[in-house]
C-alpha cells in the first residue's frame, strides 16, 4: 500500500505546474482568520488562568517516542486536522475537474451550433433533393416561399395606430428651407 501511494504521488507531481510545485498547499484566507481567533482564544483563557496548554495542543500529547505531525507555525497538528493539507489538494483539483467539464459543455453546445448554423449555410446554398425537401426560405417558386409558417401580417388595432412619424433632421431640412 505505501508503494503504490508513494508511485502515485510521483504520477501526481509530474502533473503539477510550477506553482503548484513551489508552493503545493495555497493559502487560505479562511485558515489564517481561524488561527487568529484560535489563538485570541487560548491568550483570553490564559488571562483568565484556565490552563492554555491544553487549548493550544488541541489534545495531543507530546512524547518522544511518539509520531507527530507539526504547523508551519511550530504547533503540534491536532488529530483531526492531520490531512488537511491533502484535502486542500483534493478539493482544488475538484474544483478544476468541473470547471473543466463546465467548459466542455459549454464548448460542446457552441459547437453544434456553430454545425447547425454551417449545415443551414450549406443547405441556401446548395441545390440537392435533401434541401428541396426541407422547408428553405431561399427557395421560392412562382412568387411562393416554401415555409409552412404564415407570412406576417400587421392587423389594424395591433400595436400603435395609424400614427405618421416625421425624422427630427427632416423637420429641420424643412425648416431651414422656409427661413
Amino acid at each position: 500500500l505505501a508503494e503504490r501511494i508513494l508511485k502515485l504521488a510521483e504520477l501526481g507531481r509530474k502533473m503539477e505546474t510550477e506553482q503548484e510545485k513551489v508552493t503545493p498547499f495555497y493559502i487560505s484566507s479562511v485558515e489564517g482568520e481561524i488561527e487568529k481567533q484560535a489563538e485570541a482564544m487560548v491568550k483570553k483563557q490564559k488571562e483568565e488562568g484556565e490552563g492554555a496548554e491544553g487549548a493550544s495542543t488541541d489534545g495531543v500529547e507530546v512524547t518522544p517516542l511518539n509520531s507527530s505531525a507539526w504547523s508551519e507555525s511550530g504547533k503540534p497538528v491536532g488529530k483531526w486536522n492531520h490531512l488537511d493539507n491533502f484535502w486542500k489538494k483534493y478539493n482544488k483539483v475538484l474544483l478544476d475537474a468541473l470547471s473543466i467539464e463546465k467548459a466542455e459543455e459549454t464548448l460542446r453546445k457552441e459547437n453544434s451550433d456553430l454545425q447547425e448554423i454551417l449545415q443551414q449555410y450549406f443547405d441556401g446554398i446548395s441545390v440537392n433533393d435533401d434541401v428541396l425537401k426541407k422547408d428553405n426560405p431561399l427557395f421560392v417558386t412562382n412568387f411562393k416561399v416554401n415555409l409552412n409558417k404564415p407570412l406576417p401580417v400587421r392587423r389594424e388595432g395591433e400595436g400603435t395606430q395609424n400614427m405618421t412619424f416625421v425624422e427630427a433632421n427632416a423637420v429641420i431640412a424643412n425648416q431651414s428651407k422656409f427661413a
